[in-house]
């Protein structure tokens, strides 16, 4: 405190697209389990504000608090060693009011797996031509 008066709190929060993964190798030693997670937070304009009064101090205290808006999606795939993923996000855009503006954020990432061995080999060799329904 200063004079009576609360010191402002400052912190912050990571903002923007936030992409996490998991990879399990599968028991076949062949296809790897993959658990994603999307996450998207963003500022909402404007921000909140609340007025406080404490005691001892004969004018109000205005706070602000901004608001965030945080959107998430989580999944599970299997894929073969050696396949290649399209992975999608399509989000509604939403307004300072949370109304659906009918624009989406679309997020796409391509997610190429590779089993290695400790020595950063490849597990396993396949032909490059060769698809993922044709891997055992």
């Amino acid at each position: 405190m200063v004079n009576g008066v609360p010191k402002a709190i400052k912190a912050t929060r990571e903002v923007g697209l936030v992409f996490e993964y998991n990879p399990t190798v599968g028991t076949d030693a062949h296809t790897i389990n993959v658990s994603f997670s999307f996450e998207s937070i963003a500022l909402v304009q404007p921000t909140r504000k609340t007025e406080i009064r404490l005691p001892g101090i004969d004018h109000p205290l205005t706070i602000e608090q901004p608001d965030f808006q945080k959107r998430s999606v989580t999944t599970n795939i299997m894929v073969w060693d050696g396949s290649t993923v399209l992975l999608g996000v399509f989000e509604p855009f939403l307004s300072e009011k949370k109304e659906n503006t009918g624009e989406t954020h679309k997020v796409l990432a391509l997610l190429t797996t590779r089993l290695v061995t400790p020595g950063g080999q490849p597990l396993h060799k396949y032909e490059e031509s060769a698809s993922a329904n044709e891997k055992p």
